[in-house]
């Protein structure tokens, strides 16, 4: 940055203020939200096996192809989607990848071919993974100091609740297995949509003028 605009960005970062710490926790709440979500949705599959063997037809083979299918990008579209962080932002990465992870489910809901269903959970994995990497990132901004770790843990907490919520679902949501394509995979998106909405405005501005640690 050049001597003649460094007072103009001095000027404008003074000009922002630091959010509050209220802010910051409910912006780590709903960000919680969508990653129980994320974590809702990869573990759905697995209680709803007896009725894809009983209604569609599926082999124990078919299943474990369909949890495979949401890590088969894995192996490199975690990586690119750390490089999207870097070159276009935190805010249009986490709303590119919280459209993929809404997608993939979308999809593997919307019919009983296994072969469309292999792919909703494709773009599931390739957005759901960055999706994941985002959110690290946007803690690591929003957060610091101690208060940073404390963070971290709740916002995996609220992951593996995500699990045991979706792995225990036949015993508190019974009545929605009567049929295969269960709303409780899709309704979680709403929580990674309305995060990015949350934090639009202020990762904008953290991203051109990040705080001092």
């Amino acid at each position: 940055m050049s001597e003649t605009e460094r007072p103009e960005a001095a000027s404008i970062k003074s000009a922002l203020p630091e959010p509050s710490r209220l802010y910051r926790w409910l912006v780590l709440i709903f960000v919680s939200l969508a990653m129980f979500g994320s974590y809702y949705a990869y573990d759905a599959l697995s209680p709803l096996a007896d009725v894809l063997r009983r209604q569609l037809g599926f082999t124990d083979s078919d299943i474990g192809l369909l949890q495979g299918f949401y890590s088969l990008p894995n192996f490199f579209t975690v990586v690119i989607g750390g490089f999207i962080i870097d070159r276009i932002g935190l805010r249009k990465s986490l709303m590119i990848f919280g459209v993929l992870s809404f997608i993939g489910p979308a999809i593997t809901v919307s019919s009983g071919h296994f072969w469309i269903m292999a792919i909703g959970r494709l773009i599931f994995g390739m957005g759901a993974e960055s999706l994941n990497v985002a959110v690290i990132t946007a803690l690591g901004r929003w957060f610091r100091g101690k208060e940073l770790s404390f963070a971290f843990g709740l916002n995996l907490t609220a992951s593996r609740l995500g699990t045991f919520a979706a792995l225990n679902s036949p015993t508190w949501a019974r009545w929605a297995y009567g049929h295969w394509p269960s709303r409780l995979c899709v309704w979680w998106a709403r929580w990674s949509t309305g995060s990015w909405r949350l934090g639009r405005r202020r990762t904008t501005a953290w991203e051109q003028f990040p705080p001092t640690r």
